[in-house]
């Protein structure tokens, strides 16, 4: 309740979708310790998100809408890695600002944490067969 006093009465939100397009460049570096990798991005851009919006007063109907403005991203990650185990801890986070008019800008960001442990069933055979 307290999110539709945000909006005014006719742009509450019922459902929002969005694809986004455009270029960003930035910086990438990896880093490797014995058996561990670890990344970093920077990246920032410019960018046209496509959207459609359908709104509480009326919900039968989806008003397109496209807007250009800067995107930025930023990502860090860790892998361990030996012949049978793996572990991956990753971070993603995607922020996006877009004017609506001349006096309100959509900003959202969106982040992810990932973290995963895996086994291998088939570790690598490094064996050398020789052959005469």
């Amino acid at each position: 309740k307290l999110l539709d006093t945000i909006f005014p009465t006719d742009y509450r939100l019922l459902q929002f979708t969005s694809l986004t397009v455009g270029i960003q460049g930035g910086y990438m570096y990896n880093w490797k310790y014995k058996r561990w990798l670890f990344h970093g991005t920077l990246m920032v851009g410019l960018a046209t998100q496509i959207q459609g919006k359908v709104l509480t007063s009326v919900p039968d109907r989806t008003y397109p809408h496209s807007t250009t403005g800067l995107i930025g991203n930023g990502r860090i990650s860790a892998t361990y890695s030996n012949n049978r185990l793996y572990f991956i801890f990753s971070t993603i986070i995607d922020n996006y600002q877009y004017p609506l008019s001349k006096i309100i800008q959509l900003n959202h960001t969106f982040g992810r944490v990932d973290i995963t442990f895996g086994y291998r069933i088939f570790s690598e055979n490094k064996k050398v067969l020789n052959r005469t």
